[in-house]
């Protein structure tokens, strides 16, 4: 490693520990760590440092809060004075990671309720959004304008280099948010009842194209904001799964194939490390901007307290 890049590392360990939020160390032996809370902290990261490569304090994860960005440079907490972004350099290893994560996801969950706890609204806020009903009765589609709760937390951000983060992250939003399990499949039983009309319908036995149907344009205007790989979980949801009758049209619909998405292959390898609920309890996860988005380097999260109960009942998310 060349001597500009040795000072480096040095200085960007000395940054984060003179003006981070929170540091992790981690001891030598990989066995153990330390926590270390800024009192007055000008730079908002929870910073994870140990030993990597030649170094016995390398800079190995970031982790970004609120408006602050994992690595970039920031113009400082309650100070104009800009400080240079770090360089990611290292990475955390298994062992390393299986120490500290559920430390790190236990502290940014009581950041966000922290946050919560402040505001007026309880951790809610009311959005107005389509309400659809399908009457089998009627064969007809009701729709109506209606407010409801949604619950908002604390942004968090995440490198898209730091797989084992991402991967405990995607894993989370698809198997613990409450929320969004219990929209889906409530999307997924309305899709089905809508289509259901097709099962022996004449025009649509190899006639009338998939895509034409006026129930396939109601399930497209439904889905139109959610992300490809939550609309794979939802085909999951479908009664009967695999076996659900339009289960083959809709994976085609929606441009989906049998290979795995990028967020499918992370939230597998969170299982591969361990039990993830073991290191993530029950905390509530919405991906807000993912890797899709290629003009960034890191990914932004929304972590929101448990709801109490769920009140929504209606059959479209708000993506």
């Amino acid at each position: 490693m060349q001597y500009r890049c040795l000072e480096k590392v040095k200085k960007d360990v000395e940054v984060v520990m003179k003006n981070a939020t929170g540091i992790i160390i981690i001891r030598k032996d990989n066995k153990s760590f330390q926590f270390i809370q800024n009192p007055n902290p000008r730079l908002g990261v929870l910073a994870i440092i140990g030993p990597a490569d030649r170094f016995e304090k390398a800079l190995l994860v970031e982790v970004g809060i609120g408006p602050s960005r994992p690595y970039h440079q920031s113009s400082g907490c309650r100070c104009r004075k800009w400080i240079a972004g770090r360089k990611k350099c290292f990475e955390l290893s298994r062992t390393q990671y299986l120490l500290v994560a559920p430390f790190v996801f236990d502290f940014i969950k009581k950041l966000a309720r922290q946050k919560v706890n402040k505001w007026r609204s309880g951790g809610y806020f009311w959005i107005k959004s389509p309400k659809r009903y399908w009457s089998q009765r009627q064969k007809k589609l009701f729709r109506a304008e209606v407010w409801r709760q949604w619950p908002k937390g604390t942004r968090f951000s995440f490198s898209k280099k730091d797989y084992f983060f991402l991967a405990d992250i995607f894993w989370a939003e698809m198997n613990l948010n409450t929320q969004i399990i219990y929209e889906l499949s409530n999307l997924a039983r309305f899709i089905d009842k809508r289509l259901s009309r097709y099962k022996n319908d004449k025009y649509y036995k190899g006639i009338r194209p998939f895509h034409r149907l006026k129930g396939a344009q109601d399930v497209k205007e439904c889905t139109t904001r959610l992300p490809s790989y939550l609309k794979k979980e939802l085909l999951n949801y479908l009664p009967s799964g695999k076996n659900n009758y339009f289960y083959r049209d809709l994976q085609n619909f929606f441009d989906l194939s049998e290979d795995c998405l990028p967020e499918e292959i992370l939230a597998r390898q969170a299982k591969k490390l361990s039990d993830p609920r073991e290191r993530l309890q029950n905390i509530q996860v919405k991906v807000t901007s993912g890797l899709n988005n290629l003009n960034k380097d890191y990914i932004v999260v929304e972590i929101f307290p448990p709801p109490e109960q769920l009140k929504s009942s209606l059959e479209d998310i708000p993506f």
